[in-house]
């Protein structure tokens, strides 16, 4: 019971740093409009006064009980009767002001066991307030004095010892400050009240929001334990660029990027894979990063690797290996129609190749290896603008993928978002290995399971790999910030001195639109 509480108690905790945003925001509407309101209100004054109630002149005798506090709720009524503010009205020719307006500011406070009735005034004017409850109290004891005395039926008056009686103990005064504006009370009251209104803003959104939230919740919805894991930092590094906009240690992220290498390609059912497709349910989960770090470990470790940017209409591998795409660039559409060969869609990317004291031999037991000081990585890129992606057909694709093969250790494909379009569909279905990228925090839950049916449909289920971008990493592997000694020359990818420009020269002699 203990600890499904404190299970309750974190994720309370959880969903409060996730919609912390929300809370605030309308904490701050909240905040703002009362202050608004406050400070648009007119200042009002308040005066007070004090009466004593009795009978025959005096107190009320305590052995009266329940007929003295009776005798005082009537007094207060009469005093809030339009008698009395129609008589104040006319002897301060106050004749604007409507009896209903004056008794609406005319306030009487009783208090048990006591015969006193505190009369409060509040006015824009301090000394209207005052005059006002002035000749309130004397009109009010003047008609308890002639009215309420009992008398015969000729009119004579009674004993006198048993009328009631009123009398101003407290004359009428003016209260420091103000009623109103009380702008401290108001912004409090305010903010508890945003507060709680955002936190019902927070627990509806959240139930209405079906996005991943941790690993498991990926694992979960796409029926399948993750392969490997990348931090949220990470999404989006680019491994060329010499100043990360992340501030991250080079070597940090190298480090998470060999783990999300090893796990893939030590993977039972891809440690024989030649060619692997990344892809997402939805942009930006971070499916480029994927490709595009993977793609550069692999060929740091001595291996011929080409890497192909599938996705047409929104290219994004090129930013990440720092080479710019011009408008005749000769992109993937070209060699699937067939107006370019293969060999001249290649872009050489220039990187130093690791020593052969630093590379590894990789998870590959068979096929072509390249030697271990010439790693290679070459990329065909995605000129938007050629092709609609509809048009390229199923067999060509499939065709130049078996080509691609022959020519390369491996083959990695970046492809679009399986849900948003259906361009990867070919590909994904001729590949050895699928790797499907859900990002924590952004990912819907459905749009993972999506995913999943749309690859189960397509291909075999066994030579799919999930990695989970976005989550957040509580293994120590920045302790190991290991940095080989000057024996031992560790080579760190070069970014090109400038961008790489590619320009297509395809017999078509067609340009595209950017």
């Amino acid at each position: 019971m203990a600890e499904q509480s404190g299970r309750q108690l974190s994720d309370y905790v959880a969903l409060v740093r996730r919609r912390l945003w929300l809370i605030a925001l309308v904490a701050a509407v909240t905040v703002g409009a009362a202050g608004v309101y406050t400070f648009n209100q007119p200042t009002i004054y308040e005066s007070s006064m004090k009466i004593v109630v009795g009978q025959g002149g005096g107190i009320i005798p305590s052995q009266l009980g329940s007929s003295a506090q009776e005798l005082t709720q009537t007094l207060s009524e009469l005093l809030k009767s339009s008698v009395v503010a129609r008589t104040v009205i006319g002897r301060l020719h106050l004749e604007p002001l409507k009896p209903p307006d004056l008794l609406s500011q005319l306030h009487v406070v009783t208090k048990p066991d006591t015969s006193v009735l505190q009369v409060l005034y509040d006015d824009q004017n301090p000394e209207t307030s005052t005059r006002v409850l002035t000749e309130v109290g004397t009109v009010f004891t003047e008609l308890v004095a002639t009215t309420l005395i009992p008398k015969d039926p000729d009119g004579k008056p009674l004993d006198p010892t048993t009328a009631p009686s009123a009398k101003v103990f407290d004359p009428a005064h003016l209260l420091p400050g103000t009623v109103q504006p009380t702008p401290k009370r108001n912004i409090a009251v305010a903010l508890a009240v945003g507060l709680m209104l955002g936190l019902l803003a927070a627990l509806v959104r959240e139930q209405f929001d079906d996005t991943l939230r941790s690993v498991p919740a990926a694992e979960e919805a796409f029926g399948q334990a993750a392969t490997a894991t990348l931090r949220e930092e990470l999404v989006g590094f680019r491994p060329f660029e010499s100043r990360s906009k992340r501030a991250l240690d080079p070597v940090v992220a190298e480090l998470a990027i060999e783990r999300v290498r090893a796990s893939i390609m030590w993977s039972p059912e891809s440690r024989e894979a030649h060619t692997l497709l990344v892809t997402s349910s939805s942009p930006q989960d971070g499916k480029t990063t994927v490709a595009a770090n993977l793609s550069v470990a692999l060929a740091k470790e001595g291996h011929d690797v080409i890497v192909v940017d599938s996705d047409l209409r929104r290219p994004a591998l090129h930013r990440y290996l720092s080479i710019r795409v011009g408008p005749e660039t000769i992109g993937l559409d070209a060699i699937i129609r067939g107006d370019a060969p293969i060999a001249r869609a290649l872009v050489e990317v220039p990187f130093r190749p690791p020593s052969d004291a630093w590379a590894s031999n990789g998870p590959r037991s068979n096929g072509p290896k390249a030697p271990r000081s010439t790693g290679r990585l070459r990329a065909i890129l995605a000129a938007p603008g050629h092709t609609w992606p509809a048009d390229l057909g199923i067999q060509r694709p499939v065709q130049v993928l078996q080509q691609l093969r022959e020519m390369a250790d491996y083959v990695i494909i970046d492809a679009a978002p399986i849900l948003a379009v259906a361009d990867a569909y070919a590909f994904v279905a001729a590949v050895d290995t699928v790797v499907a990228v859900a990002r924590v925090g952004k990912t819907a839950a459905a749009a993972v399971e999506g995913m999943s049916r749309t690859l189960e449909r397509i291909r075999a289920r066994r030579r799919v790999e999930l990695v989970v971008t976005g989550a957040e990493s509580s293994y120590g592997g920045d302790y190991y910030d290991y940095r080989p000694r000057t024996k031992v020359e560790r080579h760190e990818p070069a970014a090109p001195a400038a961008p790489v420009m590619v320009r297509s020269t395809s017999p078509s002699g067609r340009r595209g639109r950017r």
